[in-house]
């Protein structure tokens, strides 16, 4: 998992682990994500769409990530472990800045902008997350 971000967030729910893992794959199928690979404590997913448009930020699902379920005599907690990649973003910052020193300092201000865009996907990502665990716990 190089050149990604890597964000986590978990919720107590007080239904067990084979019940809960069935309510993640089934809310993982409805929203249409591809899942990797299971196990009896967890589930591993993508987004299989279009690979051009996770370039362009034109997503509104969670890239990858998985979720693990945590049971013991009291409760269960579910944690999304999930990534947003980070990989277009330098490729694109470290070229505006090579323009530019070449050209003129005037373009680093498509830094900036290239930036909030980043940042905004990164809460976009994080909200898509916590809605996608409200869901299922």
């Amino acid at each position: 998992n190089r050149l990604k971000l890597k964000f986590e967030i978990s919720k107590d729910v007080p239904t067990g682990r084979t019940p809960l893992l069935e309510k993640t794959i089934l809310q993982l199928k409805q929203e249409k994500y591809q899942i990797v690979s299971e196990i009896e404590t967890g589930i591993s997913f993508n987004d299989d769409k279009d690979p051009l448009s996770k370039i362009r930020g034109l997503t509104s699902k969670l890239y990858e990530g998985n979720f693990q379920i945590f049971e013991d005599a009291e409760l269960t907690r579910i944690k999304l472990t999930f990534f947003v990649p980070c990989h277009m973003f330098l490729i694109f910052f470290l070229a505006i800045i090579l323009i530019s020193v070449i050209t003129d300092l005037s373009d680093l201000v498509m830094d900036g902008v290239l930036t909030i865009f980043f940042i905004i996907e990164i809460f976009s990502q994080k909200s898509i997350a916590t809605n996608l665990i409200e869901q299922i716990g």
